[in-house]
């Protein structure tokens, strides 16, 4: 088994590659599209929403026609809101929005541009951190010490539920599959350190074919 370093302040084990520096979540992002996809070896255009190193870096060696965004300046291509992007209409193939959503107030605008903005046939790949069945925004307005004990970070302005999220998600166009790590990748959850319960959600335009057939691996 592949030895991770511990990260967070919390010091979850078995978490960080010490080499790329990946973390639980990318290592499964990259095995969806590796194992479940041909999207790596594909020439899509793709947007990523607030990239973190890891999708930087290794988003160059693929054939994409990539843009990353972000809200501030920083690592991002392109200083944009995901609430109003600057985008045409089915301008791309993926969206990868990786704990965007929780940070902010008006998800509803946001996730309508993601819908916006994704060619018939395409999809985005999203997480959020999830709790339950319903969402949790009673202290959204709350003051940050509120808001990090009840969502997990002073930034976060939500806890999301399981089920209402797919349905947020479908109100603005999108059907949802929801995909448990631990079950499609029982086979090397221990190999690549991740972790079984997290979630992620492929979206898709409702009635739209897909970008690529099926999910399985």
């Amino acid at each position: 088994m592949r030895q991770f370093a511990p990260y967070g302040p919390a010091r979850r084990a078995n978490a960080q590659c010490p080499g790329c520096g990946s973390l639980e979540r990318h290592r499964a992002l990259w095995l969806y599209l590796r194992d479940s996809t041909d999207l790596l070896a594909r020439s899509i255009r793709v947007l990523a929403v607030a990239p973190d190193e890891f999708l930087e870096r290794h988003a160059r060696r693929t054939p994409w026609d990539y843009l990353s965004i972000d809200i501030g300046r920083g690592r991002a291509a392109r200083q944009m809101d995901l609430t109003a992007l600057e985008l045409p209409d089915s301008d791309r193939d993926l969206v990868i929005a990786y704990h965007v959503l929780e940070h902010i107030v008006d998800d509803h605008a946001a996730m309508s541009e993601i819908a916006r903005v994704l060619r018939p046939g395409g999809m985005a790949i999203l997480t959020v951190p999830i709790e339950g069945d319903m969402t949790d925004e009673r202290f959204r307005d709350a003051p940050a010490d509120v808001r990090a004990k009840a969502y997990g970070q002073p930034d976060h302005v939500r806890l999301y539920g399981r089920v209402d999220f797919a349905e947020r998600l479908r109100k603005v166009g999108l059907t949802t599959q929801e995909i448990v790590v631990g079950g499609l990748f029982s086979d090397v959850v221990d190999e690549f350190g991740l972790l079984p319960g997290e979630l992620f959600f492929v979206a898709r335009p409702t009635q739209a074919e897909t970008l690529n057939g099926g999910a399985g691996r």
